[in-house]
């Protein structure tokens, strides 16, 4: 993933990742983004950001059931 600044970085990871769910479930908003734009700065930069990224994808066969 490459992204113009950590900002930028940030927003992607907030937005377009399970970590999105458990900011909301939280009550997180503005303030939680904030933070986490900040924290992500201090320790990468401003940016330019590059970040890997894995996606793990499980499948399983249907469960059949008897009726």
């Amino acid at each position: 993933m490459r992204a113009a600044s950590t900002a930028d970085l940030a927003a992607g990871h907030l937005t377009g990742t399970p970590v999105r769910l458990a900011v909301e479930e939280r009550g997180g908003g503005p303030a939680v983004w904030a933070t986490v734009i900040e924290e992500m700065t201090a320790r990468l930069g401003p940016g330019p950001a590059v970040a890997s990224m894995t996606a793990y994808v499980f499948r399983a066969p249907p469960v059949l059931r008897r009726l």
